[in-house]
């Protein structure tokens, strides 16, 4: 049996606001964890870096013509630019 760990030193980037229960710190624990327990050098075992979905990949899972998803996109990124935690992020606060 194989086993594929998915990976990424990205989950820095990322903060789910202070309410949410996935704290960033604790996926570097655990991963941090796995590590001195040597279960990410199993010999069974492959760590893979996830890549970047493009647009067409979102679309085809989607189902949706690929300007749908560009609109989606879009529109999810103004009312993130528009929210007040990503206003206090880009102020620094």
């Amino acid at each position: 049996m194989r086993t594929a760990l998915v990976h990424s030193e990205e989950w820095r980037r990322f903060d789910y606001g202070p309410e949410h229960p996935l704290r960033m710190e604790r996926l570097g624990l655990t991963w941090r964890l796995m590590q001195a327990y040597g279960l990410t050098g199993l010999r069974h075992a492959k760590v893979l870096s996830p890549e970047p979905a493009t647009l067409e990949a979102i679309a085809t899972r989607l189902m949706l013509p690929a300007d749908k998803v560009d609109l989606l996109i879009e529109s999810g990124a103004e009312a993130l630019r528009r929210s007040s935690q990503y206003q206090a992020f880009v102020r620094g606060l």
